[in-house]
């Protein structure tokens, strides 16, 4: 089947209320290599193709976090009660970019404030709570992002003899995701002193393999780590 395409008569076509005229591409268009249809006449070649136009950017919407928890930090058991450790850390990692984009990136990026790919590099110290005669801290902490969702519209066009003479949203959505590299969260284990058994006149050892308390700290906007949650075994 042959797709027939009549050519706009452009002169007076503004003329009346009707706005059926041409639509022109944003600054936010990234155009494909249009696909072409076929040819009606020698003289009118016509392409067609679909295009992703930004919609709007919803900045910060949440923090989410990628990997696994890095530790950072192994303590002693300590001396005498009331002992605090200090715990700190030194980091990089980047921002980036999930889902898809189909828009100019220079222009979600001014947007947004940072590049995707570039590292950022974080240190903190953060005190454990206190801790009683032979207990002892593991820390962890993990990458942290402020992640922004990209909303994306699709348009399909017709180009005829380089001018649009279709430009039209299809109702297609594309959502991609900025990660911007903020402080890593940051996840405080509590171990209670290793415990001897005596068994038919045999000593054993036995570690606690399993915290006794966990908690976990996010920094807020001034940098400073409040706690999260605190789960208790």
């Amino acid at each position: 089947m042959y797709k027939k395409i009549i050519a706009l008569c452009l002169t007076c076509s503004l003329v009346g209320g009707s706005t059926s005229a041409l639509a022109t591409t944003s600054s936010n268009t990234v155009l494909p290599t249009p696909i072409k249809s076929e040819i009606v006449q020698s003289a009118s070649e016509w392409y067609d193709g679909n295009v992703y136009e930004l919609n709007h950017i919803n900045k910060d919407a949440r923090t989410v976090t990628a990997g696994s928890w890095q530790l950072v930090y192994s303590g002693a058991p300590a001396a005498a009660t009331g002992e605090i450790d200090a715990v700190s850390y030194s980091i990089t990692y980047s921002h980036s970019l999930t889902g898809t984009l189909s828009v100019g990136k220079d222009t979600v990026q001014g947007q947004l404030g940072y590049t995707f790919g570039i590292g950022v590099s974080f240190s903190n110290t953060k005190y454990s709570a206190a801790l009683k005669k032979g207990q002892y801290v593991k820390a962890y902490i993990i990458n942290t992002y402020s992640q922004s969702d990209i909303f994306q519209d699709q348009y399909y066009y017709v180009l005829q003899n380089g001018v649009y003479t279709t430009y039209r949203k299809t109702g297609v959505t594309r959502m991609a995701y900025g990660n911007k590299a903020i402080l890593p969260q940051i996840k405080f284990e509590y171990y209670n002193p290793t415990t001897t058994t005596l068994t038919s006149g045999i000593s054993t050892d036995i570690s606690q393999n399993e915290p006794f308390k966990t908690e976990y700290y996010s920094a807020d906007n001034k940098g400073e780590y409040k706690l999260n949650n605190s789960v208790t075994k």
